[in-house]
């Protein structure tokens, strides 16, 4: 394991994703049974090519508490990630896209670790191989791991001029209804 990965902001980002893909209730509806039906409702569909990691994350509010932090996650969405592994994009995508659309699944955490040993500089584990998608049974609740791993062990670059929030996606965006 790394000595800076994962990071505080880093538990922050996973703790916030592993909620809103939970199935902590909200007004009597699971939070990721809210993103499947706001998928069946709209015909929005969250993971397609026409929608990008880094605005998702601003819809899903997956983001550290802190700005110069938050501002690098969005950095590293929009262009580390699909600059250096854009197959790992792909493989998030379609991990958690078959996550909405198995209803078994109630809930995904998230997860990031170092592997020096890993090929390229960002995987999905195990080795963007995802599909059927890594699943457990704990306490009765079937839950997908989703476990981004990173072949350096440094903190993402200062992004200061990265905008916030993202700028919309190209699609028509119907955003999902995220209770507070």
């Amino acid at each position: 394991m790394g000595s800076v990965i994962p990071t505080g902001p880093d538990g922050e980002i996973c703790s916030a994703l592993t909620d809103r893909f939970s199935e902590r209730m909200v007004g009597g509806v699971s939070r990721i049974d809210r993103l499947r039906h706001h998928q069946t409702t709209t015909g929005e569909q969250f993971f397609d090519a026409g929608h990008h990691l880094h605005r998702l994350a601003h819809r899903f509010r997956g983001v550290p508490k802190e700005k110069k932090h938050e501002l690098r996650w969005f950095a590293f969405l929009r262009k580390i990630l699909p600059t250096q592994a854009p197959t790992t994009v792909d493989a998030i995508k379609d991990v958690l896209d078959a996550c909405l659309l198995d209803p078994t699944i109630q809930r995904v955490e998230f997860h990031v670790t170092h592997d020096a040993k890993i090929t390229l500089p960002f995987e999905l584990h195990p080795n963007n191989n995802v599909l059927p998608p890594l699943t457990r049974v704990t306490g009765g609740i079937k839950i997908c791991d989703v476990t981004l791993v990173c072949r350096v062990d440094v903190e993402l670059p200062e992004a200061p001029y990265e905008p916030d929030p993202p700028a919309p996606d190209t699609v028509v965006e119907q955003p999902p209804e995220i209770p507070t």
